[in-house]
């Protein structure tokens, strides 16, 4: 939904830029831990089903993006590379 109230930002010598929205990036501690991790094959396996078509969340031209769920329960997004 548009926030009429919401307004952009300039900044000296940078494009037209909004402030991140409160409600789409918060500051908790699970999420300002956002990176890459590496794991084996047989934890991503397990983790998104063996790449079940019910885990698969999006896809591109050149890659097809699945929902897993580690051993300890974290939801993850894994990106598989098309052939």
């Amino acid at each position: 939904s548009f926030d009429s109230n919401y307004r952009a930002e300039r900044t000296p010598g940078s494009p037209l830029r909004a402030p991140p929205s409160p409600l789409r990036f918060s500051r908790t501690p699970e999420l300002s831990r956002v990176g890459s991790i590496r794991f084996s094959i047989g934890q991503i396996i397990r983790a998104t089903n063996n790449f079940a078509p019910t885990m698969k969340i999006g896809e591109g031209g050149s890659a097809t993006v699945y929902k897993g769920v580690l051993e300890d329960g974290r939801v993850v997004a894994v990106k598989r590379a098309k052939q």
